[in-house]
């Protein structure tokens, strides 16, 4: 092919067109690309657009291995360090030369411009350039590139960088000269500690000495020779040297650039180089996590491990022809070029990416990544670490703990469904239960009925509070109330429960209190009764099949110290005593000592477990003794810290309080319901106005003046909470009315929906007569005192 004849363009001045700035001339570059896709032609362009940039730039003339510069400017020529233009850069020459080659063929297979460094150092400083380099289409089809070498070095001065430096063997050479003036030696001028280490010489004996001196073996292989032809010919290259030590043969790699009239030499150890390359190798490629190196600015893929291609699916070849874009959703691009974009020297940890294989499939990755240099690339080393299968996992786990916590609100909502529904209908049972037993009228045999009538459903209504209480239990929602009582009143008022129940079998109940038991302890009166009531429950029936027996129950102080008054309440009876092998499973839930069709012990087989439950909750611990057909004593200890007797919340009204009658809205939309609460309070003297459902409620309390409004919740129109914040909306004095909720509903959570919607008190369904009547009692202060 005829050779063109091409000549520097005419230059602007530099500072005209701000060539300190390497993106604007990759943007000129990018703007000359023609719409087909190709490369700018250089004779469009060189003399045009890149023109400007002439002076510190050079346009490289390309054919097969053959690279000739047709021309250079001076600001090139000074950076370089020698004057290229017109010559053919040797591919075995080395430095300035070898970097111009390998830069104008990484553009040229880029078909994009190409970053990299220019070292090169004169007039005793080292200086450190960017290169830029534009490829470029000739009309005859040859490749031309333009490379520009940045104003912006970093500069320093060879000695002091090789007395900074320990990381590099740094050696300062002056050349000595024959008669002819030609170079016939080197003398050592100085030395940093990283080249006396090499060269296995203490520094002291090396400064001042001739190289040959140091290193005879250096002129007998050709190595003085190398060193002379590259200073005297380009100022600057790269040999290998090798000599003998102690320890075996120590090979160099020798880099030289040439300053005004010193050499600066820098030694690399070979052995070195290559066990840190054989070992990152080694490390990158038998790397069981899929690993890959990538150019920071252009994506691209630079080097794959095995892992990767075997995880992705993609062959080495094609991902070496690809960019991180390739293998992630063009959704993701916009983020991933923000991370590069602000990607610092620091390494990144646990970012997670979504990442496509050759198959399709997107998986679920966590990346490592770390800024590198590679073959003087700005580059990123990363590892990646499939997480898909977890994730997979962790929202299967996410997914069955919503369908578990779904369930449990279900097994709640069941629960709560089911009290109510069983609650409502034995508010009826056992209210006209206990007004029968109020009819003097009925004969023995019909008040023996109604009795079995009343039993059987208290029977059941324990069922169903065990039931709560322990589902209650497991889930952990159960708190205590810890409230100043009396124990002699608890002990008492509890054995009064039983007592009546235990006189009709002619059993004998005795109790035995402690003379040390303080007048008043603070603790959850209400669990304690129930623990209490449990276990003479228990013995009760234990002994309701013999012909005569006795129930003792005491309380004794077993100590007294900083946490409060320790108690032992213990309950021993003479009835039918538990089998050894029964005995292990006494506490546990749903357990009963005979579970077959004729046990002797009724109930729900939850007793037990909540009683043990509560005492653990209170700091405590439960247990018992049993001998088969001997009896059983059952007893808990508790911790109980004591306070003053006048610190105890009054337990029934006074007497003149409670003669007083009370106007009362009881709002009830079940009639039985209605009746049953109608008669206990106009039996207690009270007069009752009846409302079906919470509007009519709200209606009766503006037109009417109440002194205590009973309040159902579940009703037709109108709910009993939403009455209640509707009545609290009202003027004064009307708001203030004292709201009572008498509802079947009677869980915790419920409970403290009705405080949180302005209800004063709380009576659950099915109520005794005795508990409807204490409830309104609190209620029969003189007006305006009960709101306070």
């Amino acid at each position: 092919m005829p050779q063109q004849t091409i000549g520097p363009p005419s230059v602007q001045p530099a500072a005209a067109v701000g060539i300190d700035d390497l993106a604007t001339l990759r943007q000129v570059w990018t703007a000359l690309v023609p719409p087909d896709g190709g490369l700018p032609s250089h004779a469009d362009v060189v003399p045009g657009p890149l023109g400007a940039f002439a002076r510190r730039a050079a346009l490289l003339r390309v054919e097969g291995d053959r690279l000739e510069a047709v021309w250079t400017g001076s600001g090139f020529d000074e950076a370089t360090g020698s004057k290229l233009s017109g010559t053919v850069l040797d591919q075995r020459a080395s430095g300035a030369i070898r970097t111009l080659r390998e830069i104008s063929k990484l553009a040229l297979d880029l078909r994009r411009p190409a970053p990299g460094k220019l070292s090169a150092a004169h007039d005793g400083l080292i200086a450190i350039s960017d290169l830029l380099a534009l490829p470029l289409a000739g009309r005859g089809g040859e490749a031309f590139v333009f490379v520009y070498v940045g104003e912006n070095a970093t500069r320093q001065s060879l000695v002091d960088a090789m007395f900074r430096s320990n990381k590099e063997g740094l050696v300062a050479l002056a050349s000595l000269r024959d008669d002819d003036g030609r170079i016939a030696d080197f003398r050592i001028v100085a030395l940093n500690e990283g080249a006396s280490t090499l060269m296995r010489r203490p520094s002291a004996r090396l400064r001042g000495e001739r190289l040959t001196d140091m290193f005879p073996g250096f002129d007998r292989s050709g190595g003085l020779q190398t060193l002379i032809s590259i200073v005297e010919d380009c100022g600057s290259g790269e040999f290998e040297f090798a000599y003998p030590a102690a320890e075996g043969d120590v090979h160099l790699k020798v880099s030289v650039g040439t300053m005004g009239e010193l050499i600066a030499v820098t030694l690399t150890d070979v052995d070195d180089i290559r066990a840190r390359e054989d070992s990152f190798r080694l490390l990158f490629d038998h790397n069981p996590l899929p690993m890959w190196l990538y150019d920071k600015e252009s994506l691209r893929f630079l080097s794959v491990n095995e892992a990767m291609v075997s995880l992705y699916g993609f062959s080495r070849e094609e991902l070496l022809t690809m960019t991180l874009l390739d293998i992630r959703p063009r959704e993701d691009w916009d983020a991933l070029r923000a991370v590069v974009r602000t990607m610092t020297d620091k390494p990144i940890n646990d970012l997670a990416w979504r990442h496509i294989k050759a198959d399709g499939t997107v998986m679920d990755v966590l990346t490592y990544a770390r800024p590198i240099t590679f073959r003087n690339w700005d580059a990123v080393l990363v590892a990646v670490t499939d997480i898909t299968e977890r994730n997979r996992q962790a929202g299967e786990l996410l997914a069955a703990k919503e369908a578990a916590e779904r369930a449990n609100r279900s097994k709640s909502d069941f629960l709560a469904n089911m009290s109510h529904e069983i609650r409502t209908p034995l508010n009826g049972i056992l209210g006209y239960a206990d007004l029968l037993l109020d009819d003097e009228t009925i004969s023995a045999g019909q008040r023996r009925k109604v009795e079995r009538i009343q039993s059987a459903g208290s029977a059941l209504l324990t069922v169903v509070n065990d039931i709560l209480d322990f589902s209650g239990i497991e889930a952990g929602r159960l708190d205590l109330d810890p409230r100043p009582f009396s124990p002699r009143a608890l002990v008492e008022n509890a054995a009064a429960i039983v007592q009546a129940q235990a006189e009709r079998r002619h059993l004998q109940l005795t109790i035995d209190l402690d003379a040390r038991l303080p007048a008043t302890l603070v603790g959850d009166e209400d669990r304690l009764r129930q623990v209490l009531l449990n276990l003479l429950n228990l013995l009760n029936n234990a002994v309701k099949f013999t012909a005569s027996g006795w129930i003792a129950l005491s309380v004794r102080v077993m100590g007294e110290g900083r946490d409060g008054t320790s108690l032992r309440v213990a309950v021993q009876d003479t009835g039918i005593g538990i089998p050894d092998d029964k005995q292990s499973r006494l506490f546990e839930r749903f357990s009963q000592v005979d579970g077959s069709v004729r046990r002797e012990f009724g109930g729900s087989g939850l007793g037990l477990a909540i009683s043990k439950r509560l005492v653990e909750l209170m700091g405590g611990r439960i247990g018992f003794v049993s001998q088969l057909g001997q009896g059983s004593t059952f007893w808990f200890d508790v911790t109980l810290r004591s306070a003053d007797q006048q610190a105890l919340v009054p337990a029934a009204p006074t007497a003149e309080a409670s003669s007083r009658a009370l106007r009362i809205l009881l709002v009830d939309d079940n009639e039985i319901n209605q009746e049953i609460a109608r008669t206990l309070l106009t039996l207690g003297g009270h007069e009752v106005d009846v409302a079906g459902d919470g509007a009519t409620a709200v209606l009766a309390v503006k037109a009417e003046a109440y002194d205590l409004v009973l309040m159902d919740i579940q009703m037709p129109i109108m709910d009993g909470i939403t009455a209640t914040q509707h009545i609290r909306a009202l003027p004064k004095p009307i708001c203030d009315v004292p709201i009572v909720a008498m509802t079947a509903n009677v869980l915790p959570q419920q409970v403290a929906a009705f405080q949180a919607a302005g209800m004063n008190d709380h009576i659950g369904k099915p109520f005794r007569r005795e508990e409807l009547h204490a409830a309104v009692a609190r209620f029969t202060q003189p007006p305006g005192a009960a709101a306070a």
